[in-house]
């Protein structure tokens, strides 16, 4: 086959969006890998439980985000293609004008969200670690400026996925992957270097200043329109989101139950070498979840726009095709690095004791491509601005706790890797299926 052959069938399977969002998800990769290697090299093993308790306990911004940020990409998708389809449009039309105030509303929530997130962590984070009677790692300073830090870069999350939705897809992509590059360069030399748990707050600082730069400087202009012709309409979007909005808010808490509590949990009951084992797998698995998905995530603008001008054929046919490439994808991904653990078990390697087990191992990778499908799912359903699979995020969530409440204190890690497989494959893909197939048949082409 030519050169030029080759290059044409590339993009036949890979269109600019995918490339450049996938290009972000193959670093993101090789990030967690570095980010596993650096951190289990150079923290010991009792900071290494608190590197991804302090990690998993940040994650509770869901609770204040509440999937906010992929409601907005939808959102303005819509808004973006009902004024891209009128005959004159400018930014003195009446779409626009819409998606002025929608903007405004954004920037409004996600500030209320900021400032509730940093009085309420202050006071979680206190609570949880004070408690710990093996509690021997300086935190507070860390988490504090931690806390700020991600408060400040919600707000910032908000106005990329705004973007990202109102046709700066491309760029907003290309943006995120600066932010990591430089974030988790930052990372790795501040570990390197000694600053220990302080690493992470140089990372999420170096995240938020890269990200808002370029906003200003890529964005100046589109701002200044947004901003000039915003009206306070913040009732009226409220109430015209509220439903979807909650229905997704209760998705995302459920999301932090069967993924961010693991280890927090495992720190409570098996201590923090454990909870560090958990962390280390952890970031090798959400790898394989962020390159795989990175195929369909940079569609979801898409899909809501199709949507949006009901070409209800067209999104399917996209769709389908973009599902079986992150099933590939994942199994593919999965299957190699899983070779890999056998490998380092099999030789003996010190490094293996910085993971789970062979089997609890394997569960989690077979977890983890059933999760892949789950949110291919979910992104397509959410782009018709509806939360189907609602239930079935609460029923895995419940599920999940009560499981490795349950098989934890007993089974250790392999029961942790029992909880997540069950609970994701019986209630999380079987359900998520059969409101997919449903989804489907209601559709009038």
């Amino acid at each position: 086959m030519s050169a030029k052959n080759l290059l044409s069938g590339y993009k036949n399977l890979l269109d600019k969006y995918q490339s450049t969002f996938l290009l972000s998800r193959v670093w993101n990769l090789v990030g967690y890998l570095v980010t596993f290697f650096v951190v289990s090299t150079f923290l010991g093993k009792i900071e290494q439980g608190y590197y991804y308790t302090l990690n998993s306990l940040i994650a509770l911004q869901v609770f204040f985000e509440l999937g906010f940020s992929y409601v907005i990409v939808q959102k303005s998708s819509h808004l973006y293609s009902h004024w891209r389809s009128q005959p004159d449009h400018d930014y003195l039309s009446h779409e626009y004008k819409e998606a002025s105030s929608f903007f405004f509303y954004v920037i409004q929530w996600f500030s209320g969200c900021a400032f509730f997130f940093i009085i309420i962590l202050l006071i979680v984070g206190k609570s949880f670690f004070s408690a710990q009677t093996h509690n021997t790692i300086s935190w507070s300073s860390v988490w504090y400026l931690l806390i700020v830090l991600t408060a400040v870069n919600l707000v910032l999350t908000a106005i990329l996925s705004f973007f990202e939705g109102f046709g700066k897809a491309l760029i907003i992509y290309k943006i995120k992957l600066f932010q990591n590059i430089f974030s988790q360069s930052i990372l790795w030399i501040s570990i390197y270097t000694g600053q220990g748990l302080k690493s992470i707050v140089f990372s999420n600082f170096t995240l938020f200043i890269v990200g808002l730069l370029l906003v200003l400087f890529l964005f100046r202009t589109d701002l200044i329109e947004l901003f000039k012709r915003r009206t306070s309409k913040f009732i009226y979007w409220f109430k015209d989101l509220f439903r979807y909005q909650s229905k997704v808010a209760l998705s995302w808490i459920s999301g932090y139950f069967q993924f961010q509590l693991l280890v927090p949990i495992i720190f409570h009951f098996r201590g923090a070498i454990d909870a560090g084992r958990m962390g280390n797998t952890f970031t090798i698995v959400s790898g394989i979840t962020a390159l795989s998905l990175s195929l369909i995530q940079s569609k979801s603008w898409e899909y809501s726009a199709l949507i949006a001008v009901k070409e209800f054929g067209k999104v399917n046919q996209i769709f389908k095709k973009n599902l079986w490439q992150i099933f590939l994808s994942s199994v593919f991904i999965g299957s190699s690095i899983y070779l890999a653990v056998i490998f380092i078990n099999y030789k003996g390697y010190k490094i293996c004791e910085k993971v789970l087990p062979p089997l609890p191992f394997l569960f989690f990778i077979i977890g983890t491509v059933f999760n892949v499908i789950i949110a291919g799912i979910a992104i397509y359903l959410r782009a018709f601005l509806e939360e189907k699979l609602m239930v079935v995020s609460l029923l895995t969530g419940i599920s999940m706790i009560l499981l490795l409440l349950l098989l934890t204190p007993k089974y250790g890690l392999l029961g942790v890797s029992i909880a997540y497989l069950s609970c994701t494959f019986i209630i999380g893909f079987l359900g998520a299926v059969l409101i997919y197939r449903k989804k489907l048949k209601s559709l009038v082409y």
